[in-house]
């Protein structure tokens, strides 16, 4: 994500994140101009301030994968289907051993798409965000995750 943020600041992105304050070489982040940390919050908090002040959500793992390349191979990010409970777009990136970005990578409309070329697609294209995010909705119903419990977690913000 670090190595992101000239891409990000170029194209006039910010970053928005609701998280323990971030350590190690992450926690650079803390020093650009455009990100905000608004600090750790609880899920539906976290997703209402992302919701008001986001096009998308993002999920980025470290690519390399380094010393976490045993965690991405054998974990599902429960992050992903909280995300895609929002109805916003979602972009998921990092090294393909990762089962999220696997699973994704399988059902994306971006597959392949560098982070570059997805924020030029935005600039470029006033429909993108709108389907993205339908993309996502559909990608939501098709895994399973219209339970009760998400049916009333998305009225929250409907």
């Amino acid at each position: 994500m670090l190595k992101s943020l000239p891409t990000l600041e170029k194209n006039g992105a910010r970053l928005e994140l609701c998280s323990p304050k971030p350590g190690g070489k992450v926690g650079g982040l803390l020093e650009s101009p455009i990100v905000k940390w608004h600090g750790y919050r609880p899920s539906l908090e976290a997703i209402r301030i992302l919701q008001e002040r986001c096009d998308v959500l993002w999920l980025p793992y470290l690519n390399p994968a380094g010393e976490h390349e045993r965690l991405y191979r054998t974990h599902f990010p429960s992050k992903l289907c909280d995300y895609l409970q929002t109805g916003m777009a979602v972009w998921v990136t990092g090294p393909e051993i990762a089962t999220g970005v696997r699973w994704w990578s399988g059902r994306s409309h971006y597959r392949g798409t560098s982070l570059r070329a997805l924020l030029k697609k935005y600039q470029e294209k006033e429909t993108a965000r709108w389907e993205d995010a339908q993309h996502s909705i559909d990608l939501r119903n098709g895994f399973g995750l219209e339970s009760k419990e998400t049916k009333e977690f998305t009225q929250l913000f409907q």
